[in-house]
């Protein structure tokens, strides 16, 4: 079989080549791979030994592409209540308090309005989104949003089997790949990269012939929100996650660490994160009954969007708090926060992280899901920070149930932070095992690893396409 392997972000190029998760593809299948030219990694990309070279991007069919999930994903909000937060998101809608007046509210909507207008991801997408003039405008952009002329070369000369790209669902290269697999009867294979991917970015509207996902509830998104039918999705994990299914315990590698410590994990999404580790760190100060020296590591999320509240030079004004080692690392290079594409995390570091920590806390983040993974209790902050429009919990689809993993619990009042510590420390330690059945509904662990799962789905998507023709 002639396999083609699609990249299109840095995060890929950590998550599929420097995990070893195509190994077994490119040993045993004839397997090119290219990327996309807007990588910062190129160098290494370019030397990989499968390497078949970069494809550039149409600019004027990329924004129309993006306009298009704008409004995809303001159309079908009703489908997934975290669209309507991505969207508020994009729009800089302004943040209301529960107690806010009506005249308060109409005040802030008003200063919105000139820079909603301007922005080309506020007001105009739920006006081309509304149902009156939506299939216009979708015709319209579908028509701009023209296939990437690279990749149909690639279709036409290469005589590929099967093209398998790794996706959040919401760029244009999948689409494309999914458009032109129908056009040239090639079988076409789409792997969701997180496990909020399908349920917080837009829909498909040209839909692989199959996907790989990361769980039984991924499964269940991927029917009920982009159309799919049960036969063409798979739950095959993440090869992010193989090192916490392995036989060692993430608690038993050696800490990174030399005292006990708390970890809180930052979000990419904007969010209050100065004002809740100021709370634990005060909680800890007043801790009678806890380990002599236990410390909170913060560590702010390298790739963090920009947020109302600042957490540079935090960690110098309290008395209990440190900065994680890898964070620090993206600090001192990006102060605020954009770390572009060339500092990608090394994985490795992750379980002895999580694994060594009494409690991990923090916003919304992938990095809570991990933590259970390592058999480490977890405290989600649910609440609205009071910041940042819409930070609770009810926008977080993806989360839904999660209070059902052994050792997960979620913190819905800002004042309650401490307590809740308090009582997970008391609480101690868990069985991983448990905690990694409890949250089987969230992550597949697959046998024997990712990789020798990618191969059987490609191998089926082949042989189910081949058939069908």
């Amino acid at each position: 079989m002639k396999i083609l392997f699609v990249i299109t972000a840095d995060i890929y190029i950590r998550n599929y080549l420097r995990t070893g998760a195509l190994t077994a593809l490119v040993d045993n299948h004839e397997c090119d791979l290219v990327f996309s030219s807007q990588i910062s990694l190129a160098d290494e990309a370019a030397n990989h030994p499968r390497f078949k070279g970069f494809f550039d991007h149409d600019t004027v069919a990329e924004r129309a592409h993006t306009l298009l999930s704008d409004i995809l994903m303001w159309r079908y909000r009703a489908r997934s209540r975290t669209f309507l937060y991505r969207w508020m998101r994009n729009a800089q809608w302004p943040h209301f308090a529960e107690s806010e007046g009506l005249r308060s509210r109409v005040g802030k909507v008003l200063k919105w309005l000139p820079g909603a207008m301007a922005n080309r991801r506020g007001l105009l997408v739920p006006v081309l989104g509304n149902r009156l003039v939506f299939w216009v405008t979708s015709r319209i952009l579908k028509g701009k949003a023209t296939i990437n002329p690279h990749l149909t070369d690639l279709f036409r000369s290469e005589g590929y089997d099967l093209v398998v790209t790794p996706s959040s669902s919401y760029g244009s290269t999948a689409t494309d790949i999914a458009r032109l697999g129908k056009m040239h009867g090639v079988a076409t294979l789409c792997l969701i990269d997180n496990w909020d991917n399908l349920t917080s970015k837009t829909v498909f509207w040209a839909r692989p012939d199959f996907l790989g996902v990361w769980g039984p509830q991924s499964v269940e998104h991927a029917i009920a929100i982009h159309g799919f039918e049960r036969r063409q999705v798979f739950s095959i994990g993440t090869p992010r996650f193989d090192a916490y299914f392995s036989d060692k315990s993430p608690r038993e590698i050696e800490s990174p660490y030399l005292y006990s410590y708390v970890l809180f994990v930052g979000s990419a999404m904007p969010f209050d994160e100065e004002a809740a580790v100021r709370r634990l760190d005060r909680a800890l100060s007043e801790m009678t009954n806890q380990p002599a020296g236990l410390k909170l590591v913060y560590r702010p999320h390298p790739w963090r969007q920009k947020a109302r509240t600042q957490v540079s030079g935090l960690a110098e004004t309290l008395q209990n708090t440190v900065i994680d080692y890898q964070s620090q690392a993206a600090l001192d290079l990006h102060p605020n926060g954009d770390s572009g594409g060339r500092f990608q995390p090394d994985l490795a570091y992750y379980p002895a992280l999580l694994g060594g920590a009494k409690v991990v806390i923090g916003p919304m983040t992938t990095m809570l899901l991990e933590a259970t993974l390592c058999g480490t209790r977890v405290i989600a902050l649910a609440y609205d920070d009071g910041v940042h429009p819409n930070t609770s919990r009810k926008y977080f689809v993806h989360f839904d149930g999660a209070e059902r993993i052994h050792g997960f619990t979620f913190c819905e009042n800002p004042r309650e932070v401490g307590d809740q510590l308090i009582l997970a420390l008391e609480a101690g330690g868990l069985e991983r095992a448990e905690t990694i059945s409890s949250a089987s509904q969230f992550i597949h662990k697959p046998t024997p690893d990712y990789g020798s799962a990618l191969l059987k789905l490609a191998e089926h998507a082949f042989e189910n396409c081949r058939q069908a023709s």
